[in-house]
């Protein structure tokens, strides 16, 4: 381990950062190529009950989920949705009641979105956050198992154990990824070096914001057949017509499988545009978070008084002791 270390310590900043990103690469294409299990036997020819939810939750992801059943809640008037003057921030309102429709006429999905809004959220980055939270995934739970269970006894999609081997397993690749960084990192900061701003970016993209990516698209656990079905749904919804409302099945189809841009028109091609700048505030704002957060820890390795750790939460304790 200790030749491991001064190995590493004994290699040029520069050299060190291309080396890094080689490794990081390496590892990266090995986990993508890593197949953990046999294709299941093919079951079905389609998804039971497939709807543009199922679809979305399955080949896509969570938020992009909440921003479809925002989209389809503003499309069927039981919501408005504004963009401030600055365009960074969407504002949701509820339609007065006499003007909403029923409810209890949405699909499940669409009413949790809904109780959750009426609830007082306000503003679309908020709620993204606030629907991010382990309390809110929880309510959706019973929704998520059914279309995993409709994907997966079509032979669409690989079972629970996989799911969760793939998650042990992208910690484990954020480990071999991060581990010869963070070491570098030790080393240069005790030996007083302080530009080390691009190893502090390389380690924090190859070993956070890349792997959350392809975990993202491998997360899903689509078998070949899966894939295969979901390029089948694009070809069988993919439409150049424009839609202005989604009302019926098939709109909420072509909504999920199309690029909202090409098919949408009027008012709700407004309000698609206003929510994916909503979300790319959110997404943007969490990814600088979390930069903030991890530069900022990095520099508890060499602190030289309790005060100047205390950003890394709980002072000296939070980086180990100013010792």
């Amino acid at each position: 381990m200790y030749l491991i270390i001064d190995f590493i310590g004994s290699i040029k900043g520069p050299v060190f950062l291309g080396l890094f990103a080689a490794w990081s690469a390496l590892i990266l294409v090995i986990y993508l190529l890593i197949p953990l299990f046999k294709q299941p036997k093919k079951r079905r020819m389609d998804v039971p009950n497939i709807d543009g939810y199922s679809y979305t939750y399955i080949a896509k992801d969570y938020n992009q989920l909440i921003e479809f059943a925002v989209l389809n809640l503003y499309s069927k008037r039981y919501i408005e949705l504004n963009l401030n003057s600055s365009r960074t921030k969407v504002a949701i309102k509820m339609v007065e009641n006499s003007k909403r429709p029923d409810p209890n006429k949405l699909k499940e999905v669409e009413r949790i979105v809904y109780e959750l809004l009426k609830d007082g959220q306000n503003d679309f980055q908020d709620f993204l956050d606030y629907c991010n939270s382990s309390t809110v995934k929880s309510k959706f739970s019973r929704a998520f198992q059914r279309y995993e269970y409709d994907w997966e006894e079509s032979g669409f999609m690989y079972d629970e154990a996989y799911r969760s081997s793939q998650k042990s397993l992208l910690w484990t690749v954020r480990i071999l990824i991060a581990l010869p960084g963070l070491i570098k990192l030790i080393i240069a900061l005790s030996r007083g070096y302080a530009n080390v701003q691009f190893l502090i970016f390389e380690i924090v993209a190859f070993a956070v914001f890349i792997p959350s990516f392809l975990g993202t698209f491998k997360k899903q656990g689509l078998t070949s057949a899966g894939k295969k079905y979901c390029k089948k749904l694009e070809e069988k919804y993919y439409s150049t017509a424009k839609i202005k409302e989604i009302r019926s099945h098939e709109d909420e189809m072509k909504a999920a499988v199309n690029s909202k841009h090409l098919i949408f028109d009027g008012n709700l091609l407004n309000a698609s545009k206003v929510l994916e700048i909503g979300t790319t505030a959110y997404v943007a704002a969490v990814a600088a978070a979390a930069a903030a957060a991890a530069s900022s820890c990095s520099s508890c390795s060499s602190c030289s008084s309790c005060s100047s750790c205390s950003s890394c939460g709980g002072g000296c304790g939070g980086c180990g002791g100013c010792g």
